[in-house]
C-alpha cells in the first residue's frame, strides 16, 4: 500500500475490516505505532460523509476504554486512510483459533465489553458493529472495538452481537449455525464440563440474546451471575499454544502478505477468574471477621446487670413509639416530562431514622433496559422508582439514563430515577 503523505509508514498487513484494510503503520514524526485502516470511496460526496461520521467517532473515543481512538485522516484519489490508535494483539479470528479461553476466562471478556457498551449507550447512540472482523483482542484479553463510526446493522441488536461473539469464544469456531438446534448443540458441548443446572441456564440466557428475545442489559447481568458461581476452569485440557503462519492475505494490485503473529504470553492472558476468586476469598475472611465480633459484644451485654438490660429495652421502646410511621414507597410514575434539565417531582418520599440500619446494595444497571425489565430489576433490589418520559433518538421504550449510576452502592429501600425514550420527535 503507498502512503498519502510522508508522515505514515505502512508496517505490514493484519487483517480485513468490513469493506477495508487494517495495516499496522508508523507514525514518523512522533515515532508511535499506529494502526492504519484503508478504505475506498467513489466520488467527493461519499468521501465527505465518512470523513464527518469520522468526526464524531474522534470526538468520542478514548484510548484507555474498549473503542479503539481515531487520532487522524488522510484523504487521497478516493482512497481513505485513517489513523487509530494501537493495541498489541491479535484478531479475534486469530485468536479464537489459537488460544482458545476457558469457560470462566469467556464469560468474563463477554461481560467486560457488554458493560462496557452500557456505559457508552447512556453518553451516544452506538452506530458501529461488533461482529468478528471488527474485533482486536489485546494480550491482556480485553476485546476492543476498531472501527466505530460506520453505521451497525439497523435490525440487528446489540444483545445478538455479543451472543455471537461468546457462542465463538466458548466453541473456537467461526462458523456460527443458522439453525436453532445446531447453535445449542454446539453450545452444549462446548459447556459439558460446567454442572447441569448452571450449564443449562447459560443455554437459555446466550439463545435467548442470539434470537433477540433479551436486551443487553438483561444478557450482561445473566453473565455476571454466571461468573459469581464456581465454573470448573478446563484449561489444563486445552492443546497447548504453537506458533502458527497466518493464512496470506493479497491486497488487489499489490504482493503484501500478512506476517507470523507471535502467540502472547499465557501468564498475561485472562486474569478475571483470578480476581473475581480473590475478590469472593475477602469477602468471606471480612463476613467471618464482623460474625466474630459482633457475637462477642452479644455475649459481653448478655453479662450485664438485669436491672440495665430492663432499662434499656423500656427506653428503646419508648424511643420507637415517638417515631412516625415511614411512609409508604411511591412507585406511581409522573407525567411525562420533556426538559431533560428538571430535577423536581423525582418522588424520593420521607426518610426516616431507621434508614441508617439499612444494608446496602448495588445499583441495578437499567439502560437499555424496557420500562417493565427496568421496574422488575429496581424492586428485585429492594429500590424505589420515578421515570421520565423523553424524546430522543433511542428506541422507543428503552431506559437510555439513570441516577444514580449503575454499581454505585446506595442504601436498600432509595429511590432510582431513570429516563425513558419516547423515539425521535415527530417531524
Amino acid at each position: 500500500m503507498k502512503p498519502i503523505s510522508n508522515r505514515y509508514e505502512v508496517v505490514k498487513l493484519l487483517t480485513p475490516l468490513h469493506d477495508g484494510l487494517l495495516y499496522e503503520g508508523k507514525d514518523l514524526p512522533l515515532q508511535r505505532t499506529v494502526f492504519i485502516y484503508t478504505v475506498n470511496r467513489d466520488g467527493e460526496s461519499a468521501v465527505q460523509d465518512y470523513i464527518r461520521g469520522l468526526g464524531h467517532a474522534a470526538a468520542q473515543g478514548a484510548t484507555e476504554s474498549p473503542f479503539l481512538h481515531v487520532l487522524d485522516a488522510e484523504v487521497g484519489g478516493g482512497t481513505i486512510q485513517v489513523i487509530i490508535s494501537y493495541k498489541p494483539g491479535y484478531s479475534l479470528q486469530h485468536f479464537i483459533r489459537h488460544h482458545k479461553p476457558s469457560v470462566p476466562d469467556a464469560l468474563g471478556m463477554a461481560a467486560h465489553l457488554g458493560q462496557a457498551l452500557l456505559d457508552a449507550a447512556e453518553e451516544r447512540l452506538l452506530h458501529f458493529s461488533i461482529e468478528q472482523d471488527n474485533l482486536w483482542i489485546t494480550e491482556d484479553g480485553t476485546i476492543n472495538v476498531l472501527n466505530t463510526w460506520d453505521q451497525a446493522d439497523p435490525d440487528q441488536r446489540l444483545s445478538r452481537g455479543l451472543a455471537l461473539l461468546l457462542f465463538r469464544l466458548l466453541t473456537g469456531t467461526d462458523h456460527v449455525p443458522e439453525d436453532k438446534e445446531a447453535f445449542v448443540s454446539s453450545l452444549r458441548k462446548s459447556l459439558s464440563g460446567t454442572p447441569s443446572l448452571q450449564r443449562e441456564e447459560l443455554l437459555k440466557t446466550v439463545t435467548d440474546a442470539w434470537t433477540e428475545r433479551i436486551t443487553l442489559a438483561a444478557l450482561v447481568r445473566h453473565l455476571r451471575s454466571a461468573l459469581a458461581l464456581p465454573i470448573p476452569d478446563l484449561s489444563a485440557a486445552r492443546v497447548p499454544l504453537v506458533k502458527t503462519d497466518s493464512a496470506e492475505i493479497v491486497e488487489p494490485g499489490t504482493e503484501s502478505q500478512i506476517q507470523d503473529e507471535d502467540p502472547p504470553k499465557r501468564q498475561r492472558l485472562f486474569q478475571f477468574g483470578k480476581k473475581l476468586w480473590i475478590g469472593l476469598g475477602l469477602s468471606a475472611v471480612g463476613a467471618a471477621v464482623f460474625i466474630g465480633v459482633f457475637a462477642l459484644l452479644i455475649e459481653t451485654m448478655n453479662r450485664g446487670p438485669k436491672e440495665n438490660v430492663a432499662k434499656e429495652v423500656a427506653a428503646s421502646e419508648k424511643v420507637e413509639q415517638t417515631k412516625p410511621p415511614a411512609k409508604p414507597a411511591d412507585t406511581t410514575p409522573p407525567k411525562e416530562k420533556t426538559d431533560t434539565t428538571s430535577r423536581t417531582g423525582t418522588g424520593t418520599g420521607n426518610r426516616t431514622g431507621t434508614d441508617a440500619a439499612n444494608p446496602r446494595v448495588g445499583m441495578p444497571t437499567l439502560t437499555g433496559l424496557s420500562q417493565a425489565d427496568a421496574e422488575k430489576a429496581a424492586l428485585d433490589s429492594g429500590l424505589r422508582y420515578t421515570y421520565y418520559l423523553e424524546t430522543t433518538e433511542h428506541a422507543v421504550g428503552t431506559v437510555f439514563k439513570q441516577e444514580p449510576r449503575a454499581n454505585e452502592l446506595v442504601e436498600k429501600g432509595s429511590s432510582v430515577t431513570f429516563w425513558i425514550s419516547k423515539g425521535p420527535a415527530q417531524r
